[in-house]
């Protein structure tokens, strides 16, 4: 007797390809940051978004003004931007900070150190992207004597390396009987993909 056989999706694997290194991902489960911002900041959202997706335990609390904030966290008028992020151990990030450096610095040592910044809203900072417009721009560390220093400086061309390209991964995943059904790209050349993993079930003949 012939068997038949029913075919069912039972299992799903989003993937954000052409990102960061996995390892950060996984470092940063758990790590808690409150964000402040002004309710109507369409940015500041993004750049949530961002966080989130990239592992962070990401609170929201809205307030009509910054001032107060930026004030008790000591932050300069020249380092500001348009929101400001609190760790659970009270550094602070503030603007459209690339979450890997937010992880590369909470891994690190800096006991002169409150934190980072990218001043003002560069074009292509995460919760900053404007089509395919870039503007290269400086992450900063912030000391507690009220200066600053480059921690690190990002161009169009960093945000290619160590990127997951798409046909690799199809080539990969289809080892393990993945299929890629759905891709969400930016006009970076970055995004996420859905892939669906089918199994075949016997059924009654």
């Amino acid at each position: 007797m012939k068997k038949k056989y029913l075919l069912i999706t039972i299992c799903t694997l989003t993937i954000s390809v052409f990102s960061s290194d996995t390892k950060n991902e996984i470092s940063n489960l758990g790590a808690m940051l409150l964000i402040h911002k002004t309710p109507t900041c369409g940015c500041c959202k993004e750049w949530v978004k961002h966080v989130k997706e990239n592992g962070f335990n990401a609170h929201i609390q809205d307030h009509q003004s910054l001032l107060e904030i930026k004030n008790k966290h000591n932050i300069n008028p020249e380092y500001r931007s348009c929101h400001t992020a609190v760790s659970s151990d009270g550094y602070v990030f503030e603007g459209h900070i690339p979450s890997q450096f937010i992880t590369q610095f909470l891994s690190e040592n800096h006991p002169d150190a409150i934190g980072l910044s990218v001043p003002g809203m560069p074009l292509g900072s995460p919760g900053m992207e404007v089509g395919n417009r870039f503007m290269p721009y400086k992450v900063l560390i912030l000391y507690k004597d009220g200066t600053s220093g480059i921690y690190a400086e990002v161009n169009e061309k960093m945000l290619y390396e160590g990127a997951v390209l798409l046909p690799e991964l199809d080539e990969y995943l289809a080892t393990f009987n993945f299929k890629r059904v759905i891709t969400n790209m930016t006009q970076h050349g970055w995004g996420d993909a859905l892939y669906i993993k089918n199994y075949a079930i016997p059924t009654s003949p």
